[in-house]
């Protein structure tokens, strides 16, 4: 099971990133199969990013959603590559389509990889950042005692969680072991 639920590629275009049910809203990250889907490519714009500053050996590629889509929340973000061998370094997203009152969390997360000893890679951090929301509802009544009445939805938190792999162990074997 991943450390932060994801959703397959088809699912993550029928229902987007965020999943409101009623009691809670369920925030997924892509995984590999999801980026490299052609569910996911097909429905993205993408761009070339320069280095960040302090990252003169990377280079990122930015995506984002071709429109947006009414009722569901997606992602953008940039996945950022070694400039000379192309392995992949990090991904780092955002949630789009959530209130406007929950800009201030930064909605979004941060996906880190590493090469193992057996030349595979592995995604050996996560973080991932959640706002929480306050429902009012204001109700007033007209003439005939008819209630009626608009909703606003406030920022009332944000969750970090950050999970950090420590060890991977094949055959017996350690072939990964996180620094501490």
């Amino acid at each position: 099971m991943p450390p932060i639920p994801a959703l397959a590629p088809d699912a993550s275009l029928r229902l987007g990133f965020v999943i409101e049910e009623a009691d809670r809203a369920l925030y997924h990250a892509p995984n590999a199969e999801t980026l490299r889907s052609a569910a996911f490519a097909t429905r993205r714009c993408f761009a070339v990013e320069p280095a960040p500053a302090g990252r003169a050996g990377w280079i990122g590629v930015h995506f984002m959603p071709a429109s947006a889509r009414t009722g569901l929340s997606d992602i953008e973000g940039d996945a950022w590559f070694d400039a000379v061998t192309l392995e992949p370094l990090q991904i780092d997203f955002r949630y789009t389509g959530l209130p406007s009152s929950f800009a201030a969390a930064r909605a979004g997360g941060s996906i880190r990889f590493r090469r193992l000893v057996t030349g595979h890679w592995i995604a050996d951090e996560w973080s991932l950042s959640v706002p929480s929301g306050r429902y009012s509802r204001l109700f007033a009544y007209d003439t005939r005692d008819v209630p009626s009445g608009a909703g606003t939805i406030s920022l009332d938190g944000v969750r970090i969680t950050t999970m950090l792999m420590r060890e991977v162990q094949v055959n017996g074997a350690t072939i990964y072991r996180r620094a501490q």
